[in-house]
């Protein structure tokens, strides 16, 4: 009986140990597997930079040998800046301008209307009588009905009165406002003296501008 039960504990120790053999056999496989895997990480990391390094390295060394080739009887020279290069201003060749028919004279004046083209004039006035006025240019027409100043005016005045009537700016044009001036006139009521009196006239007057002068406008029909 003893060595019966000594042949089982025999076994049973057998047993314990040959588990205990596995899993360290599996302790060691999982340990060596993770080792590898950092190795082969690592080496691929540096193998990269290596390669990287070797193509810098590779890229340079041509591009040096290509320079040198080229400065040595190269296809193309060397590309380097030369400050003394293109620094020397030429001035241009233009052709001899030939000379003008025109034969030399003073400048031309260009004379402008500054004060219009109608002459100050002066038209009497009566109590019992019309006027009309015409301009020296024959644009500007006044008409003076009868009764336009009273005698006690005119005796006031020093027996006589008259229109005065100027143009005191010339007609003008605009190219893009739209606006055309035909002129700005002054019409003021003097004595005999050519003073200006206190009062206008009574009825109003008619003015008329004609846009042609009267040698060219056609002559007004005769009443009938």
């Amino acid at each position: 009986m003893d060595g019966r039960r000594g042949l089982v504990g025999l076994q049973a120790w057998l047993q314990g140990r040959g588990e205990g053999v596995r899993q360290l056999s599996r302790r060691l496989s999982q340990r060596a597997a993770l080792a590898l895997t950092l190795v082969v990480l690592l080496l691929s990391g540096t193998l990269a930079d290596l390669g990287t390094f070797g193509v810098g390295v590779a890229r340079a060394a041509q591009a040096q040998g290509m320079g040198q080739g080229m400065g040595q009887g190269g296809d193309h020279p060397t590309n380097r800046f030369d400050p003394q290069s293109q620094t020397t201003s030429v001035p241009p060749k233009r052709p001899k301008a030939q000379p003008g028919t025109e034969k030399p004279h003073k400048p031309i004046h260009i004379g402008r209307p500054t004060s219009g083209s109608m002459a100050t004039g002066t038209l009497a006035l009566h109590p019992d009588q019309p006027g009309t006025f015409l301009g020296s240019d024959g644009r500007l027409e006044v008409d003076v009905p009868a009764g336009a100043v009273t005698t006690e005016e005119v005796g006031a005045a020093g027996g006589a009165l008259q229109l005065r009537i100027a143009q005191v700016n010339p007609a003008s044009g605009s190219s893009n406002g739209g606006v055309i001036s035909f002129g700005t006139y002054l019409i003021q009521v003097v004595d005999k003296h050519g003073v200006l009196v206190g009062h206008g006239l009574h009825p109003p007057v008619t003015v008329k501008l004609h846009t042609l002068p009267a040698t060219t406008r056609p002559a007004s029909p005769t009443p009938q």
